[in-house]
């Protein structure tokens, strides 16, 4: 390993996904949400009644997704018959379809992404996955003027990013890279602020490949897959500083998708040898990072 890690739960503290977890909650009955704005305004004022509670929020996440309209990364013909019948909106407090069984995050658990990152003006962003471009063009909205960075490995993916952020007339502050599936981050325009990943690691090294890129004082924000098979899944073990997964010991709920069983790490990186780490969330699915 590169660096020495400390645990530090102090990080954990900059986390409303619980406060915000409401908004995404489903009748246990017909498994559609109980929440399902209409409109574009009407999903910011749920927003802003659960976040702006909290004494450490940061009006300019709520400003970020006012401006950035959900209906713009949104594709109808996309959606699944069972987002259907769970009358998945552009609104919704779910995770719609936009291509190719990608989603564009919940806006409730992306407020959670960027709450616990804490953006700021100036900050200089790299993100892992650009998807429907829907993320980075939140957080280039909270930065201000900031070049901010996106990578993507799918280019039919990356061209619909591109596209859309087109829409909104980001093309020029958002800037987006296809990089190869076993290529981390964005060295050239290192080192940055803060980085995220929308898909989960599985080993240090992967980790570290961006702990590398980052300041010091710098944030990573970035889910691990947990070990532990179908059978296992209630003894799936975290990982630790050092471990390295196996496909074959990884629960997958989603073969054709990809979809693991994780958590979420926050990690800062402290000197150019110790990084000091939390867990976020400890029992998530999301997508897997590609070897």
């Amino acid at each position: 390993m590169k660096y020495n890690y400390t645990i530090n739960d102090e990080l954990k503290k900059n986390s409303v996904r619980k406060v915000m977890s409401i908004l995404g909650k489903k009748n246990k009955e017909t498994k559609r949400p109980e929440i399902i704005p209409n409109s574009h305004e009407e999903m910011i004022r749920y927003l802003r009644k659960a976040y702006l509670s909290q004494e450490t929020s940061n009006p300019k996440i709520i400003d970020a997704l006012k401006q950035v309209n959900r209906i713009n990364f949104f594709s109808w013909e996309s959606q699944t018959k069972e987002l259907k019948q769970q009358m998945v909106t552009p609104f919704s407090f779910m995770a719609p379809v936009f291509a190719k069984n990608q989603t564009v995050p919940s806006p409730h658990i992306l407020v959670d992404q960027m709450h616990s990152l804490n953006f700021k003006e100036s900050d200089k962003v790299l993100e892992i996955g650009t998807g429907s471009g829907y993320n980075i063009a939140l957080v280039s909205k909270i930065v201000g003027n900031t070049q901010v960075y996106t990578t993507e490995i799918d280019l039919s993916l990356l061209q619909i990013a591109e596209a859309n952020l087109k829409k909104i007339g980001l093309e020029n502050k958002v800037n987006v890279f296809l990089t190869e599936k076993n290529k981390l981050g964005l060295e050239y325009y290192a080192p940055y602020n803060k980085i995220y990943s929308t898909v989960a690691a599985r080993t240090t090294k992967q980790i570290e490949n961006l702990l590398d890129q980052l300041e010091n004082k710098g944030l990573l924000r970035i889910s691990v897959v947990k070990q532990g098979n179908f059978i296992e899944k209630a003894k799936a073990k975290l990982w630790e500083p050092g471990m390295n997964i196996n496909y074959e010991n990884i629960f997958i709920k989603d073969a054709q998708r990809g979809f693991a069983r994780q958590a979420t790490y926050i990690f800062r990186k402290d000197s150019h040898k110790n990084v000091s780490y939390s867990i976020i969330v400890e029992n998530a699915l999301g997508p897997l990072l590609k070897e």
